[in-house]
């Protein structure tokens, strides 16, 4: 078959239309390219801008859920503000009314000291010094502790030791192809170096044990010693903290002045949340008067003493009275 030959002056034609409308098209795409650009920069990308909007509708979400929680919260603490205000408030009143006496109101007598009073307290005092020279029961639970430490370590060597002669008799009854040989030759390795820590441990262990084995012994005589002391400086203790603790509620109760050493570390009345606290403590601080023989009118402690138990008792006081002054 054969084909007409072409006319070069036809495709030269061809060729320019074709390069004209390829022209066109390129120069749209740009056109196209220069507007997507734009419109890009001027609100960004079509998903990061899909992605922006709806986390702020989220972020607007969660600020009204936190918006509703917060006022809801702020009704419940002006509730309890005002509850707490109006407590105040009472509370207040009730210390004016106390502090502020009648003119006929009595002066509460807390400083003179029955010869009964100084008694009890001595009788008291003499069982807690009695009681001081004990061992406390966390001392005496570590002397304990190395006891048993020396006596499970012996008991372990023991153990290891009949394991060993255990072993022997079958390595001495077996020949060495037999399985029950094999397994009591490594039981024999393995109870003898049990053995060998067990025993190299002993030593030291039998020296705190021995230790340990006199302090508890020595305690417990002092124990037997101190038991009678202890007993009655008990109950005179008791005794006193009731009779104090009457004088006092009375004294409360007739609105009477109490003494400035009493106001000023612990106020002129009773709080209302923690009133068997504060007794109790006011109660403490007058037998500790008593006992160390206080009479410094402002100051409800005085000095120190200088004797141990006497210095405890004032260190362990004056940390509680700080709840009450601070």
């Amino acid at each position: 078959m054969t084909y007409p030959a072409a006319d070069p002056n036809a495709l030269r034609g061809l060729e320019s239309r074709v390069n004209a409308a390829v022209s066109s098209v390129r120069s749209q795409i740009e056109d196209l390219a220069r507007d997507v650009e734009d419109l890009q920069t001027k609100v960004g990308d079509t998903d990061d801008l899909d992605y922006t909007l709806r986390s702020l509708k989220d972020s607007i979400e969660d600020l009204e859920a936190t918006a509703e929680r917060l006022e809801g919260e702020l009704d419940d603490h002006t509730s309890d503000t005002e509850r707490t205000l109006k407590k105040l408030t009472a509370r207040v009143r009730l210390l004016e009314n106390l502090a502020r006496p009648a003119e006929d109101a009595p002066a509460a007598d807390l400083d003179t000291i029955d010869a009964a009073w100084k008694e009890l307290a001595a009788t008291a005092q003499r069982g807690t010094e009695a009681a001081a020279h004990l061992l406390t029961d966390a001392a005496r639970q570590t002397h304990q502790a190395a006891i048993n430490r020396h006596r499970e370590t012996q008991q372990r060597r023991h153990d290891a030791q009949q394991r060993a002669i255990t072993a022997a008799k079958t390595l001495a009854t077996t020949t060495h192809t037999e399985r029950a040989h094999k397994k009591a030759a490594s039981d024999f390795t393995t109870a003898l170096t049990a053995e060998d820590s067990a025993r190299a441990n002993l030593g030291a262990l039998a020296a705190e044990a021995n230790t340990a084995r006199l302090a508890l012994q020595t305690d417990d005589r002092r124990r037997r010693e101190a038991e009678p002391a202890i007993a009655e400086g008990t109950k005179a203790s008791r005794k006193l903290a009731m009779t104090l603790r009457t004088r006092i509620a009375r004294a409360l109760a007739d609105r009477a002045v109490l003494p400035v050493w009493f106001v000023t570390v612990l106020g002129p009345a009773p709080p209302a949340d923690a009133t068997q606290k504060w007794i109790d403590l006011a109660v403490d601080v007058l037998v500790y008067r008593i006992t160390h023989q206080v009479t410094d009118p402002v100051v409800a402690l005085g000095r120190a003493p200088h004797d141990a138990a006497g210095a405890a008792q004032h260190r362990d006081l004056t940390q509680a009275l700080r709840a009450w002054t601070s």
